[in-house]
């Protein structure tokens, strides 16, 4: 008798899900800031986007918005990479609803970046255990002589701790988050958002940008994958594919693709890491 057997997906941690997608929007930034410019989105920006976008998938709940931020962020990459009408730039770049993704995904990741309760044990229990009241004034529940058990000339308030103790909830509220704690998230936040003009500045400069100088052929020499030469000389893949025999040039697909029924050129045999993209034979 047959049996099926559920499948279930782990799910990512919060700290798994914000490494994929910071590093996702740090390769986005560094590659928008390159002088001079290079329109063609490189193939690590590629692979951060759909690695962000899979780790996203089984995000915590809480993670919601920046989810639904990044799939729409990969959305827009998609329509890219098959050169979807009006995503893309005359000088091969992504259109102006990618970045505009691409700058919501990063908006909603520095609002992330405030602070939340930390878990700490009460006065009573620290008591209980033998934890001496300086300890808990100045380190558990303090940051450099200053907390809400110490006074402004940095002695302890005894008559604070006795009523925490006495009555928990009563000095420290549930949801009590430290000044300190404050403090760095709101450095956080100010170094993420130092970045934000460049997603402006890239999508006010994209339609300035010169055409691509190099030739199809050059292209080629150079390594780029057959999608990108695409973009860069609004070219079919056809044609790229016969100037790349004719130079004696073995052509590479980028990350992510895959032949479909539209597709009218060579087959694609050899499979290799996503990471070197697939190699047509």
């Amino acid at each position: 008798m047959a049996t099926t057997r559920k499948r279930t997906m782990q799910q990512a941690t919060t700290k798994e899900v914000l490494h994929h997608v910071d590093e996702l929007l740090r390769q986005l930034e560094a590659w928008a800031s390159l002088s001079p410019p290079e329109p063609i989105l490189p193939s690590r920006v590629e692979i951060w986007i759909e690695q962000a976008a899979a780790t996203c998938l089984n995000a915590p709940a809480l993670l919601n918005g920046l989810r639904s931020a990044v799939e729409k962020l990969l959305i827009e990459f998609r329509r890219y990479n098959t050169r979807a009408a009006g995503a893309f730039q005359a000088d091969g770049g992504p259109g102006s609803a990618f970045w505009t993704a691409a700058k919501a995904t990063k908006l909603i990741r520095i609002e992330l970046e405030t602070p939340k309760p930390a878990t700490r044990d009460s006065v009573r229990t620290l008591r209980e255990q033998g934890v001496s009241n300086q300890q808990i004034a100045f380190s558990i529940y303090g940051f450099r002589e200053k907390g809400p058990f110490v006074f402004e000339d940095g002695s302890i308030d005894e008559r604070l701790l006795d009523k925490e103790a006495a009555s928990p909830g009563s000095v420290i509220p549930r949801d009590w988050v430290s000044d300190w704690e404050r403090d760095v998230c709101k450095a956080a936040q100010q170094k993420m958002s130092a970045t934000l003009p460049i997603y402006d500045r890239v999508e006010k400069a994209m339609t300035t940008r010169y055409e691509d100088p190099d030739t199809v052929e050059t292209l080629l020499k150079k390594g780029a994958f057959v999608q990108q030469i695409m973009k860069a000389k609004h070219v079919t893949r056809s044609q790229v594919l016969a100037i790349a025999r004719e130079i004696g040039i073995e052509p590479v697909d980028g990350p992510g693709y895959a032949p479909s029924a539209d597709d009218d050129d060579d087959p694609v045999a050899i499979q290799l890491d996503p990471r070197e993209g697939r190699r047509i034979t």
